[in-house]
């Protein structure tokens, strides 16, 4: 399936759920073809974690890729493990408050944005 023009997006609708019982997130998106030709998209899911962690503003976290017909939208669902929210301090460690979820294209063309405070 060839890919889509620039126009299909990740365009509306970002639900960051709170962690389940093993502090893993699942970040629900919806996915747009607004192109004229059937094709594809992969979504990108990132997190920051607080300035206290000492990570990087944008960390790659999970990906999805979603075929599409010409106009279609579909709702993809990117399951993030506990250790997204997580770095290493003497043992993996989450810092603690909200983190900020992302999901784009790339990291340069972030659309959606939610905040998840992860289990510590």
């Amino acid at each position: 399936m060839p890919p889509t023009s620039t126009a299909s997006r990740a365009s509306s609708g970002l639900d960051v759920k709170a962690p389940d019982a093993d502090g893993n997130v699942a970040a629900s998106y919806d996915v747009t073809n607004s192109g004229d030709r059937d094709g594809a998209e992969v979504s990108q899911v990132y997190v920051t974690q607080p300035d206290s962690a000492g990570e990087p503003p944008l960390s790659l976290r999970g990906f999805e890729r979603t075929e599409l017909k010409a106009g279609e939208t579909r709702t993809v669902t990117t399951s993030l493990d506990a250790r997204s929210f997580q770095h290493w301090e003497d043992g993996w460690t989450t810092a603690p408050g909200e983190q900020t979820t992302s999901v784009g294209s790339s990291s340069r063309d972030i659309q959606l944005t939610g905040e998840v405070t992860p289990k510590s």
